[in-house]
């Protein structure tokens, strides 16, 4: 698959959503009974301002941690066991990397229990990753989730030093750490072809945002009950990144995204590489 079309997965659904139709990638005998990127549906208005007030949650939510006008700073023992002893039923979910100097819930101000976070070293796609999200969708009925790079990403740079044949250098780096940086390999090479137009962008970055495209892609491939939740408005994906350095979430602009995923889902299933 051409890595510049590739470059277009960001937003994903989140994108049509907005525009109030969505389409998926799905297997021939889906295909063949009307559901395609070419059929996209349009899906229920009420739906659509569902997600729309969960995305205003995480920006408003967003604003008060810059700000520092938090509302879940001191959160106390009892606010955790109301949580903890009820059943789950978080708002969103986060998928992203397990840098240890933050987390969703401090980032959106969100009250204990309402993101669903699922994280990792660089946020990366896997099998677990995958499996994660369809538990969230089936078992926790997530509406929305967010998937969200960040600046300053050890192991997005560590992926780009193995990329630059750095690693050459340094044969005490372990295994693991070799396989999880050939993982994002495809994430930087996207990133070279696309970077000239992203000029204000540190490179590391947008290929800690092309890791997050990379991961929407291999869940639409692999996963056909995440398509097919897709399909039937069960759940949105949407793509931001975090900065470091001002503690601002952006958002993907979602008119631009919509039309790309159109082609990506349409070469996804022109190829034949769906599961």
């Amino acid at each position: 698959m051409k890595t510049t079309k590739l470059f277009t997965t960001c937003a994903l659904i989140g994108a049509l959503i907005t525009a109030g139709t969505f389409c998926h990638a799905d297997s021939n005998h889906e295909r063949k009974n009307g559901n395609s990127a070419a059929n996209a549906q349009k899906i229920d208005p009420l739906a659509t301002a569902k997600i729309a007030d969960l995305k205003k949650e995480l920006v408003e939510g967003n604003a008060r941690f810059i700000s520092g006008t938090l509302r879940h700073t001191k959160v106390s023992v009892a606010d955790i066991k109301k949580v903890t002893l009820s059943p789950q039923s978080p708002k969103v979910g986060v998928v992203s990397c397990s840098d240890a100097r933050i987390t969703p819930d401090s980032i959106f101000d969100s009250a204990p229990g309402d993101i669903y976070s699922i994280r990792n070293a660089g946020g990366v796609a896997g099998g677990t990753l995958v499996r994660s999200i369809a538990m969230g969708i089936y078992d926790l009925k997530v509406p929305f989730i967010l998937f969200l790079a960040h600046s300053d990403c050890n192991t997005t740079k560590m992926a780009i030093e193995f990329y630059n044949h750095q690693f050459e250098k340094k044969p005490e780096v372990p295994e693991n750490v070799r396989e999880l940086a050939n993982i994002i390999q495809p994430a930087i090479k996207a990133a070279n072809k696309v970077s000239a137009q992203f000029p204000n962008t540190d490179f590391a970055t947008l290929v800690a945002i092309e890791t997050q495209w990379k991961n929407i892609e291999f869940i639409l491939t692999t996963s056909p009950y995440v398509r097919k939740a897709i399909l039937d408005g069960k759940v949105t994906f949407d793509v931001g990144t975090y900065d470091m350095k001002t503690g601002k979430v952006s958002f993907v602009d979602s008119d631009s995204a919509a039309k790309r995923i159109l082609s990506i889902i349409s070469e996804l299933e022109t190829k034949n590489v769906l599961e």
